[in-house]
């Protein structure tokens, strides 16, 4: 997860979004599947004994939250994924950039993607 300042001295429209949690896409619409508890103990002991229907907390995206998640882990930049959004929400344009990165940075801080640099 993001630490402060971890971005500072990056130009964030150069990271590379991955994938860290499972998804399930269903006649059109994704769904993120996080795993309910994690950690040493509640998510190497617990996590494993819940009933399949209630292992996962489910995370429903819309149409532009789509646009994104079907971008990430295709080695796509930052930058690439928001001229997938302008392209298919031309109305966002203006602000495409900084919701795009705030929304990735949500997920990130969330668990649900990793950011990386081109290099690494």
């Amino acid at each position: 997860m993001s630490k402060k300042g971890q971005f500072d001295n990056i130009d964030v429209l150069d990271l590379i979004p991955m994938a860290k949690c499972k998804s399930l896409e269903k006649s059109g619409e994704i769904q993120l599947l996080l795993p309910r508890f994690t950690g040493i103990f509640w998510g190497s002991i617990l996590q494993p004994l819940l009933p399949k229907n209630r292992a996962w907390i489910k995370v429903k995206l819309d149409a532009k939250g789509v646009t994104i998640w079907d971008a990430i882990g295709n080695g796509y930049s930052v930058r690439e994924i928001v001229q997938m959004f302008i392209s298919t929400n031309p109305d966002d344009s203006e602000q495409a950039s900084d919701r795009v990165w705030q929304y990735l940075l949500y997920m990130e801080q969330h668990g649900m993607i990793e950011l990386k640099e081109k290099d690494s």
